[in-house]
């Protein structure tokens, strides 16, 4: 279901209308971090709007204390 959810997505990524950050959010609830830090990486690069929604986001909230996603939080100030 996730795979899907994230497949469909990345379609809408692609034509313009989607967001790197939910497919992020899709790999993070699958337990996929690398896939997650893969996504949030597109997500910085094309300053995806939905950026703002790690902090709150609770799908994140197992990764907030990692270094890696620290950085890319102090990265979005």
């Amino acid at each position: 279901m996730l795979g899907q959810l994230g497949a469909s997505e990345e379609q809408a990524l692609a034509s313009g209308t989607g967001s790197a950050v939910v497919v992020a959010l899709y790999r993070a609830l699958a337990r996929d971090e690398e896939g997650m830090y893969r996504w949030l990486a597109v997500a910085e690069a094309n300053h995806d709007y939905n950026l703002s929604r790690l902090r709150g986001d609770p799908e994140f909230a197992d990764y907030r204390k990692e270094p890696r996603f620290q950085a890319i939080l102090q990265r979005l100030h």
